[in-house]
């Protein structure tokens, strides 16, 4: 277990949706190639990319990989795995659950784990929602299959322990912000209305802005970002910029999810 003792964490994490983002929004983008394109970015060239950037840092992050995702691209994985940085589980075609019927959503999950530990070896312990939704019942799904810890929630600033069925566990929380997003900066397409994009000038005076208050208040730091889109050159200079405002802070420890999860369930 690492030791986060005094320390602020910071934790810089990828979904790696690739084309099942196009897929899932609109299963009409299947006949799209520039659609399909846009996600098989992140897999193919954004990932690389921003591997590159975290090891000249000494950074280990999380991914979070649909489980088709996987099977599309083991050796992505297997590289992910290879340099250290942590593999989670995000659904296995990026379903949204809202939108699917409820027997579906333990089969859906089921299957997103067999496919990482099948293309990589990877026992998923970490769960990210595909757009950061659950439903009353994945709570108690993720505890009964041995998640250690679940990163959508947005209620506080600090790692804490759920309550599940008006009980305490073990499932330890990592909270997000669409502050700390890029998704909600960057993703720009034809198909998606009122969609803009924005200068890396003004993501960086939110991200900077929402870490600032953060490290002030204690807590913790979840950075979400996606490779089909921070993985662009562009975006990946505002990425280096974020980390290089973070390191500036004497008590900043980056690590992977796990490591934060695991050290706020011993200690919560």
């Amino acid at each position: 277990m690492v030791n986060l003792r005094d320390t602020f964490p910071v934790m810089l994490t990828f979904d790696v949706d690739g084309e099942s983002l196009w897929l899932n929004r609109d299963p009409q983008n299947a006949e799209r190639p520039v659609a399909l394109s846009q996600g098989r970015y992140g897999p193919l060239t954004g990932v690389p990319k921003i591997t590159r950037l975290l090891a000249r840092y000494g950074i280990q992050a999380t991914f979070f990989v649909p489980g088709w995702i996987a099977e599309q691209y083991p050796d992505m994985v297997k590289a992910l795995v290879a340099e250290g940085h942590e593999v989670g589980h995000h659904g296995y075609r990026h379903e949204w659950l809202t939108r699917i019927e409820p027997a579906q959503e333990e089969p859906i999950l089921i299957k997103g784990l067999e496919a990482l530990e099948k293309t990589a070896g990877v026992q998923a312990l970490g769960y990210r929602a595909p757009a950061w939704e659950l439903t009353p019942r994945t709570l108690g799904l993720l505890e009964r299959h041995g998640f250690v810890y679940s990163s959508n929630m947005m209620d506080t600033d600090a790692p804490y322990r759920h309550r599940i069925d008006g009980r305490p566990s073990r499932l330890v929380e990592l909270p997000v912000a669409w502050t700390l997003d890029d998704s909600s900066m960057y993703l720009y397409s034809l198909q998606i209305p009122g969609s803009k994009l924005m200068a890396n000038e003004e993501v960086l005076s939110m991200w900077c802005g929402e870490f600032d208050g953060l490290y002030a208040d204690g807590g913790s730091c979840v950075l979400t970002c996606h490779p089909q889109l921070t993985g662009r050159s562009y975006r990946l200079a505002a990425l280096e910029r974020f980390v290089q405002h973070a390191r500036r802070q004497p008590r900043v420890a980056f690590v992977r999810c796990i490591d934060a999860a695991e050290h706020f369930q011993a200690a919560l």
